[in-house]
């Protein structure tokens, strides 16, 4: 009940945003991570390559920067403090997993101070079991023309609880050390809606680090190579202020894959599992590439029900959804990616992973969902405006073993789900 309470209040505080901050700046990119790896390995692997996908979102209530995330808690325009997170890279090839951990995130308070296109960032952080580190971060945003910059340089402080378990592999002490960071974030925008991605960063992880068995180098570099969808950057505020939307789904896992779902194939799982979901839709443009699909950025909260196969579990979700009607058509269709963590792994993912041939899972991984719907008024009349209903196809995805953090699994789970969709304002 606590937790219905506190989401509650959380999608009443996006409703707010969405009201009086329509058109905030956003985009996704799609990339391919490339890191050397700085660890002893028993195979000498060079590089570790990923996909990863990079979410951008800013808003005076919550922001998404790639692989970061924050809430501003104060602040003025010359400085501000955010509750602040960041994956984690871990940098270890999936073979040698049982000498190290996955990746994972960092948690703590960003405080910045601002002059001019200037920030300076002072970092406290800590991993999930209360190793700390601290970071300061100076950088800049520049542009010209088509291309768009973002140099910066860092260094910081690592604990030795935190140094021993991630450049000590868990297996030997490595003491307080200190590390710095260089890097540059690129963007060069082909289109007003497309752009490639080109970020790289240099990190040297210390003395202590460097003196450790179970590192070969003290270097490590980072290279990223994409491209995704922004916020059209001739589009103005004027003339656009919808309402955000609620949904709220039911839903029933199914054994059968992505595409036989798609296709109508699948089956129903015999077991019972359930979920129950509520998302709601911050609006963000009414075009993409010219043509008239609404965006939206939708943080979600779903319950999976407990039954004698397993105990309940709560996902949380934050992804962009893209609407679309071909008019005159009645049928809307709608496609979202984002990403998923879950609290347990569900039944259905943890027998599909066997299945498959894998003796793990993640808790994080890529969401997809794909939809299908009608407003209700072109069946019932004026007094259902702005009520949907539809089918959504809720997934959650390793993306075929090509993501490092999502433990190099290739599926995860598919539920059909059907919702009832409020939009506000309408």
């Amino acid at each position: 009940m606590k937790r219905v309470a506190i989401l509650l209040l959380v999608l009443l505080f996006c409703a707010r945003g969405a009201e009086e901050h329509a058109n905030a700046s956003w985009g996704m990119a799609s990339v391919l991570r490339s890191a050397t790896i700085p660890y002893a390995t028993t195979q000498n692997d060079p590089l570790l390559n990923s996909y990863v996908l990079l979410l951008y979102l800013e808003t005076p209530y919550f922001f998404l920067d790639g692989t970061e995330a924050g809430i501003p808690l104060c602040g003025n325009d010359r400085w501000s403090v955010a509750a602040y997170g960041a994956m984690h890279f871990v940098d270890m090839p999936r073979h040698d997993s049982d000498y190290f951990s996955d990746d994972t995130a960092d948690l703590g308070v960003m405080a910045r101070y601002r002059i001019g296109k200037w920030h300076t960032d002072l970092l406290l952080l800590s991993d999930p079991a209360r190793r700390v580190h601290a970071k300061l971060r100076v950088g800049t945003e520049l542009e010209r023309g088509a291309w768009s910059w973002r140099p910066y340089a860092a260094a910081g402080i690592k604990s030795a609880e935190y140094n021993s378990y991630y450049d000590g592999q868990n297996r030997v002490r490595v003491g307080t050390d200190a590390e710095a960071e260089a890097g540059v974030n690129t963007r060069l925008y082909l289109t007003d809606d497309i752009a490639l991605i080109a970020n790289a960063k240099l990190r040297y992880l210390g003395d202590e680090a460097a003196k450790a068995p179970t590192t070969d180098s003290a270097w490590q570099s980072e290279l990223y190579l994409g491209a995704g969808i922004f916020q059209n950057r001739g589009q103005t505020v004027h003339g656009f202020d919808p309402k955000g939307y609620l949904r709220i789904a039911f839903g029933e896992a199914t054994p059968s894959s992505f595409s036989e779902n798609l296709l109508g194939e699948g089956v129903r799982d015999k077991h019972g599992l359930y979920l129950l979901s509520l998302f709601y839709g911050f609006p963000l443009a009414q075009t993409l590439f010219g043509v008239p699909i609404r965006t939206y950025f939708t943080p979600g909260f779903v319950h999976h029900f407990a039954n004698d196969l397993q105990p309940p579990a709560q996902e949380y979700v934050g992804a962009f959804k893209f609407y679309y009607r071909p008019p005159p058509w009645w049928l809307r269709f709608g496609f979202g990616t984002g990403l998923s963590y879950i609290t347990r792994t569900t039944y259905i993912e943890r027998s599909i992973n066997a299945k498959d041939g894998y003796d793990h899972t993640s808790h994080l991984l890529q969401y997809l969902d794909f939809s299908f719907d009608v407003e209700l008024c072109r069946l019932f009349g004026s007094g259902w405006k702005a009520l949907w209903f539809g089918y959504a196809l809720h997934h959650r995805s390793g993306v075929f073993e090509a993501a490092h953090q999502y433990g190099q699994i290739k599926g995860g789970s598919n539920y059909n789900t059907f919702y009832l969709q409020l939009h506000f304002g309408e």
